[in-house]
């Protein structure tokens, strides 16, 4: 029994931080993301009886990783009865674990690829809940297009459905670093809730952010969704930023490509910056004024990359195998 699985990356634009419910990642808010395109990982897991393994981008994972791995592992056995041990062997097309959510790939990947290599019956809110486990901005990994985390109570109902199909937005992802960043968004986020003075304010936030990004996602008013995807951005960064001692994950990059986007934006050009716990930038942009955008950023020397995608598939069953 073997199954491959190809999942993107997703975009925060309505921000996942904190959790009600640590153990199981249930949140203290709902979240709306969409899927990238051109971030993928490729899972490949197969059902056999030597011990379990598994190996991302070509080496064995330990520490942290492996435990979120055994603690998904369990649950799915506990929910369906599959006590099979499974190989895992997963890649990356972009950096991982820097800050562009390679988490949520890579469990929203190994959640669907656990059920469809099973056999079993399933649904999407199945994998949802059970990639949740692993990292929880995986709950959104699944679903095409634009994707809403209901926060939910408990297991079952903390799940992610489709808010709206992909269209033709773009979002110019640029890595200012690919190494791995150096505080984990789990530990950061447990921090952020310890001794953050704007924590307690957080999931408000965002949850009074909710209906008003889904209505303009769904009349599609670029100038609101962009609004409030930085708003979001600056309130999420604010939260870390006032964590004890404090922790930053910018950079020199970072902070120029902020201005340069005020820049444009000052200049006429819709355009609008997110980023999530890393110090890369992800620019909203439609596709009339991508080349503009792009212009201005690749003058920016330290740019290591700019990826320009567009809006994902979300999780897809493939035979592309890799073992």
């Amino acid at each position: 029994m073997k199954a491959t699985i190809k999942a993107c990356a997703n975009l925060a634009l309505i921000k996942y931080w904190g959790n009600a419910f640590s153990e199981l990642n249930i949140p203290i808010n709902d979240s709306i993301s969409v899927s990238l395109s051109e971030l993928q990982t490729t899972t490949t897991l197969e059902f056999y009886q030597d011990e379990d393994q598994l190996i991302l981008n070509d080496s064995p994972v330990s520490g942290e990783g492996r435990q979120r791995f055994d603690f998904v592992l369990r649950h799915f056995r506990m929910l369906t009865g599959v006590t099979d041990n499974v190989k895992i062997v997963t890649t990356n097309n972009f950096p991982t674990a820097a800050g562009i959510a390679s988490s949520a790939s890579g469990f929203g990947a190994m959640a669907h690829a656990l059920y469809e290599a099973s056999g079993l019956d399933y649904s999407d809110l199945q994998v949802s809940s059970l990639a949740r486990l692993g990292s929880g901005s995986a709950s959104r990994t699944i679903h095409p297009g634009f994707a809403h985390w209901h926060r939910g109570a408990d297991h079952e109902t903390s799940h992610a459905t489709q808010l709206a199909p992909p269209n033709n937005l773009r979002i110019l992802v640029t890595i200012t670093s690919p190494e791995e960043k150096p505080l984990s968004s789990s530990k950061a986020m447990l921090r952020s809730k310890e001794s953050s003075p704007f924590f307690a304010q957080r999931g408000n936030t965002a949850n009074d952010h909710i209906p008003y990004l889904k209505k303009a996602l769904l009349e599609w008013d670029f100038a609101t969704i962009g609004e409030i995807t930085q708003r979001e951005a600056n309130n999420l960064h604010a939260v870390i930023n006032t964590t004890e001692m404090g922790i930053y994950y910018w950079n020199r990059t970072t902070v120029e490509i902020i201005h340069r986007i005020k820049q444009l934006q000052t200049s006429g050009i819709p355009c609008y910056y997110t980023m999530d716990a890393g110090p890369q930038v992800k620019v909203l942009v439609m596709p009339e004024h991508v080349k503009e955008v792009e212009k201005s950023l690749a003058e920016i020397d330290d740019i290591k990359r700019i990826i320009n995608s567009g809006v994902g598939f979300g999780s897809q069953v493939t035979q592309d195998h890799l073992f």
